[in-house]
């Protein structure tokens, strides 16, 4: 038999749990002071009067502190910013993890912070009268309830009581795991404060070694078990890895991916390729500012595109020519990173902190340290060739390492095209009438033979993909026409009016540089039907969605100013919250402002029959919430009774006929209702 002792008699020692979470808290002074305080009605026999009143208040209270800290942490520190970095960007892919970093850390903090703030709270019920509290003291919502209808009884959870100091046992024990220092002392000290406090709760049947027994095996194993765990945690830290890398990027041209040395596409990916609809970019231009690279490659492994190791260094950017168009964009960063996505012709990069440009890659240029939302200007001339691209090399004109049934497919449309006999100019339009004759842009890939190459099954069965198809195959096959070329991402703007541009997830682009004349040629091979493609498969909601973006970034471009946003919401937030508890702990109820009107009545509050069926529920069983009275007692089987059904009738009466009842009515209601 369990013997279950009360909290007055035996409850648990809530000190050597509270010194538990002070060390490893950092906080050991303030957890023994407190586990002092809880543990020394032991030997006081002194004790506070409080009323249940009392008591909701105090509740009340705490709840108040706990929606203030919340609040500080959220505000105050970084959350908030955190929890932006996740929703803000549904494409921001890269810079959830950070900002679910950042969260964790915030909601470990709260957790170290929780046995303060209920502390008040337990601190008056160990030195009261009260062994246990109701249910009802912890519900706002019964407590309303109950004032709105003082008339009817509680329910019967309501009624149960529980003493606060089990929860606040393991929420101290909870909160010690948040921040362990040794594990091989903490586990051990956790199961001996578990094992002090479950003691009284002990099966009487097995004797105190037999415990002792236990606890010295389940000591001894959290000795030895962080070694283990060290290496399991280990083993997935590198799958973590792995499934980043594998993860990189899949997709045409940048949506979300900052990744400016490689790039994993989609192909050999079945099913419909999905693009958002959200806003990257935000552009400022007075003529269409054509193709916006973010990035290139010249090596192809596989489905994945790279440029080796080519590290990014810092760089000045030249002054802007004379007589020069600017593109403005802005942007959000990725963890202080923002890749810059500029034009074919862009000479110089303006309007930024000349130590935070970088470049890499070949041609990749990139903000570090950026504010959340980066600003930045191109300058550029027609004609003129594009800042920081580096002339081709050997990788730029290989076909190593290619598949064999891709060489193969590749090799017989080369020999069709005659594509080694022709200029290079003739080269790529004949690729384009090629492509643009015989192939269709879609977004679904349907199922391949076994083992068939997604790239030779695209350039001879399928002869449909998207932007990723054409670009990979027209680099590979301008290489076979002895022309140097490399795979180029970033994105195709659409016009948003009046100067304004748009790039969105589903305008990630992916074409073609091919180098002709001395220069690196922008050489997009995709069908131009791929932008109506797109535009169908445009949700109807996306100028909702648009608002709530523009809204956002607006916020965002507010907040990075300098304007005191943080210390203005929080500031409002903690005069609520202290105007709340004010109330509170005076004891003032809620109340909503009356007019001069007369007040409301409901009628059939006072009915008789309210008493008959309290009766009936103590002899027959409770009404559930759902059900209606005429419900409940057709479930009991009582409507049988005629007096019964009449009594039902009349309160119904009473309760919802504009008339209501007379004053015979009124009796025989009364007479029916009757105690036998």
């Amino acid at each position: 038999m369990i013997v279950r002792p009360d909290w007055r008699t035996h409850r648990p020692l809530l000190f050597p749990a509270l010194a538990l979470w002070g060390w490893q808290s950092d906080l050991l002074w303030a957890g023994l002071g407190m586990g002092l305080v809880l543990e020394a009605p032991r030997l006081v026999r002194a004790r506070l009067d409080i009323s249940q009143t009392d008591f909701q208040r105090l509740w009340s209270f705490t709840a108040v502190l706990f929606l203030a800290v919340v609040l500080y942490l959220g505000i105050g520190r970084l959350g908030f910013d955190s929890l932006g970095e996740i929703v803000g960007s549904a494409d921001a892919v890269e810079r959830r993890p950070e900002g679910m970093r950042l969260i964790s850390g915030t909601a470990l903090t709260f957790l170290r912070w929780l046995p303060f703030i209920v502390f008040p709270f337990l601190a008056a019920v160990v030195w009261s009268r009260s062994t246990a509290l109701p249910w009802s003291t912890f519900s706002m919502y019964e407590q309303a309830r109950a004032r709105r209808q003082p008339h009817l009884p509680p329910p019967e959870w309501a009624t149960q009581l529980v003493h606060p100091g089990y929860v606040y046992l393991g929420t101290v024990i909870f909160a010690a795991t948040t921040n362990p220092g040794d594990p091989r002392w903490f586990l051990p000290l956790m199961l001996l404060v578990a094992l002090i406090a479950l003691w009284p709760w002990r099966s009487r049947g097995h004797g105190a070694l037999t415990w002792l027994l236990l606890f010295a095996a389940l000591a001894t194993a959290c000795v030895y078990a962080p070694y283990g765990h060290q290496a399991t945690r280990d083993a997935w830290t590198a799958v973590e890895d792995r499934l980043q890398a594998l993860g990189g990027g899949a997709g045409g041209g940048g949506s979300g991916n900052p990744d400016q040395m490689r790039r994993t596409t989609a192909l050999g990916a079945i099913g419909t390729l999905k693009q958002s609809g959200d806003i990257i970019l935000r552009i400022r231009s007075d003529q269409d500012p054509g193709l916006l690279r973010e990035a290139a490659f010249n090596r192809f492994r596989g489905r994945q595109w790279d440029c080796g190791d080519l590290p990014f260094q810092p760089m000045v950017s030249p002054s802007a020519p004379a007589g020069a168009s600017l593109v403005s964009v802005q942007r959000e960063a990725f963890n202080g990173l923002v890749p810059l996505s500029m034009p074919a012709h862009a000479a110089a990069v303006v309007h930024v902190p000349p130590t935070t440009l970088e470049s890499g890659g070949l041609g990749a240029l990139r903000l570090r340290d950026s504010l959340p939302i980066a600003s930045y200007s191109v300058a550029g001339v027609a004609g003129a060739q594009r800042l920081a691209d580096p002339p081709p090399t050997d990788e730029d004109r290989s076909l190593d390492k290619l598949a064999a049934d891709d060489a193969a497919a590749l090799a017989a449309v080369t020999r069709e095209l005659g594509l080694p006999s022709l200029a290079p100019d003739a080269a790529v339009s004949a690729l384009g009438l090629w492509f643009g004759g015989r192939f269709e842009y879609a977004l679904y890939q349907g199922p391949r033979p076994d083992g068939a190459s997604a790239l030779a099954h695209f350039l001879t069965v399928s002869r449909a993909g998207h932007c990723e198809f054409f670009a990979t195959a027209g680099v590979l096959l301008l290489r076979s026409a002895g022309i140097p070329a490399r795979y180029a991402v970033g994105f195709s703007p659409e016009a948003g009016g009046d100067g304004a541009w748009l790039a969105r997830g589903r305008d990630a682009h992916a074409w073609c540089l091919a180098w002709i004349d001395g220069a690196w040629r922008d050489v997009d091979l995709t069908p131009g039907t791929w932008r109506g493609a797109e535009a169908a498969a445009r949700p109807w909601w996306e100028g909702a969605r648009d608002a709530w973006s523009d809204a956002w970034h607006a916020f965002a471009l507010w907040k990075q100013g300098g304007s005191g946003w943080r210390l203005l919401v929080f500031g409002l937030g903690m005069l609520v919250l202290a105007w709340i508890a004010w109330r509170q702990v005076r004891g003032s109820r809620w109340r909503r402002a009356q007019s001069n009107a007369a007040t409301l009545t409901i009628l059939g509050l006072d009915s008789e029959f309210h008493g008959l069926m309290r009766r009936l529920a103590q002899q027959h069983g409770e009404r559930r919430p759902h059900e209606t009275p005429r419900a409940w007692l057709d479930r009991l089987g009582l409507l049988a009774n005629p007096d019964l059904a009449e009594a039902l009738a009349l309160h119904q009466r009473l309760r919802f006929d504009p008339q209501g009842l007379d004053a015979a009515a009124r009796a025989r209601l009364q007479a029916l209702s009757a105690p036998p």
